[in-house]
């Protein structure tokens, strides 16, 4: 997993993703690369590193059809990946943007197109809330696959 703030600039990503690419961690890493999008290779039909624009705000609004990258790793070997970006809103108003790459990653997302909106019929209390589908909201389930380790969780990072 990646983190970009809302200016698409990288911000780090997990220590697995990282050894997955070859390098020993974000230090090795950074001595390298400024961004994990510069070992995007620029190829017709894959999102890649755009010049003039951030390639997670094409990825996002752009219309690509197929979200997904060929991403090189240190020792030159490249990789297809799907891709899927998840907008974060922070207090304050801003956004990050966390990016699973599923080839690298042992996290299965499914995003469906509801949650739940809470409604209390007339003089009901809280313990009586009636809980409608609203269509105009992202609900994010994350679950974990299960990697043959206990010590794998839902939301672990490294």
């Amino acid at each position: 997993m990646v983190l970009y703030d809302e200016k698409s600039k990288f911000l780090g990503a997990n220590e697995s993703f990282i050894k997955a690419l070859g390098f020993e961690d974000i230090g090795d890493f950074l001595s390298f690369h400024s961004d994990v999008a510069e070992l995007f290779v620029n190829q017709s039909g894959y999102i890649y590193n755009f010049e003039n624009f951030s390639w997670i705000g094409y990825a996002l609004h752009g219309g690509a059809n197929q979200k997904r990258v060929i991403i090189k790793n240190r020792a030159g070997d490249e990789t297809v990946s799907d891709i899927k970006i998840i907008e974060i809103s922070l207090i304050g108003g801003d956004k990050n943007y966390l990016v699973i790459f599923e080839a690298f990653s042992n996290i299965n997302i499914n995003i469906s197109q509801t949650t739940e909106q809470k409604i209390k019929p007339a003089g009901a209390g809280d313990d009586n809330e009636i809980k409608k589908p609203n269509p105009n909201e992202i609900d994010l389930d994350i679950d974990a696959i299960d990697s043959g380790s206990s010590s794998d969780m839902a939301m672990k990072i490294d």
